[in-house]
């Protein structure tokens, strides 16, 4: 079995766990990225070090540009939502709609912009979490999973092929749901701003106790916003269900701080929270994200008073030039409507 050349296209954690576990297995898999991180890759290979385990490295093949690359069958991107269009529009210009794109982004702006571009894109739903800890290095939790699918829910462009790949060095299956799927995800990411909010995994903690139960109180105003627009629940291998999350607002407080220290123990810092905290950046996945629910619920006529007011502090102060993480009596003072 083989799909010819595959590029990987901006290899951050994802893009590099990707490249890195496939490499051993494939031996036409190529990587692009940018900065220090690519410097040292290229010069001492990709260092993958799962969470108290030995690290790993692999010698991955890096590129400068895609036209290095001219052949490839498949793009596997995996840049952020706001690079998207400058994405697409490079890799069109250099590939044509030759390739298929296998676009692993958080939320629904792919599925707007990339058909512009592409007529073959397969979207995947990444259920790990992964961190450049330092150039070159990268540590993430589990080997997968990443859930694949197409608009029609049906396996087209190598989907089978593509997945049997992926397989050959994480876990990937395909999803015959994909809009559940990707709705799931958006609503399990809303905790990802306010995790960045009070810097979980970068700062320390006062109180777990308040934090697990403004985390629970966003979750369960997701679902019930995604749940009344007519999506399903799909059964992620590393989250909990929608019952979890629903038994959570009635149990004692103590068991939703215990279930969160848990969760949280080993990992690592969200996207979101790296964006923020680590690289300084501005552009975030709040709108896409959060602001997408927020939208959703308006258009169901519905209110979530504690996702609206957690958009409005995070809108206002992650565009600070030098944002420093809130205390958790700071955001419960603020989310009061939690």
């Amino acid at each position: 079995m083989s799909l010819g050349e595959i590029v990987i296209y901006g290899a951050g954690s994802i893009g590099s766990t990707i490249g890195g576990w496939l490499t051993p297995k494939y031996q036409k898999v190529y990587l692009t990225a940018r900065g220090e991180h690519a410097k040292i890759m290229d010069k001492r290979g990709l260092t993958l070090l799962q969470t108290n385990k030995t690290p790993e490295r692999v010698a991955v093949r890096l590129i400068d540009d895609l036209a290095e690359a001219s052949n490839a069958k498949v793009v596997i991107l995996t840049v952020k939502n706001y690079h998207l269009q400058e994405a697409a529009r490079d890799i069109s210009s250099k590939l044509g709609d030759r390739p298929t794109i296998v676009a692993l982004q958080n939320g629904i702006e792919n599925q707007r912009v990339l058909p512009e571009y592409f007529s073959k894109v397969i979207y995947g739903v990444v259920g790990y979490s992964a961190m450049i800890t330092k150039p070159g290095v990268v540590e993430y939790q589990t080997r997968g999973p990443i859930y694949l699918g197409t608009i029609n829910n049906k396996p087209e462009y190598s989907t089978e092929e593509i997945c049997q790949t992926f397989n050959l060095g994480f876990q990937a299956e395909i999803t015959s749901r994909l809009q559940d799927t990707v709705h799931c995800k958006i609503v399990l990411n809303l905790t990802n701003a306010l995790f960045t909010l009070v810097g979980l995994n970068f700062s320390e903690i006062s109180s777990y106790d308040k934090l697990a139960t403004m985390a629970s109180k966003l979750v369960n105003e997701g679902v019930n916003v995604i749940q009344a627009a007519g999506y399903r629940e799909y059964p992620f291998k590393n989250y909990p269900s929608w019952r979890a999350l629903r038994l959570g607002l009635r149990l004692p407080s103590s068991f939703r701080t215990s279930v969160l220290k848990r969760s949280v123990k080993h990992a690592l810092l969200n996207s979101m929270g790296q964006d923020v905290l680590i690289k300084r950046r501005k552009e975030t996945e709040l709108e896409f994200l959060n602001k997408y629910i927020l939208n959703m619920a308006v258009s169901a006529g519905m209110e979530i008073p504690c996702n609206r007011a957690l958009y409005n502090l995070c809108k206002n102060l992650f565009n600070q030039e030098d944002f420093q993480p809130l205390t958790i009596e700071e955001v419960w003072d603020a989310l009061k409507v939690c």
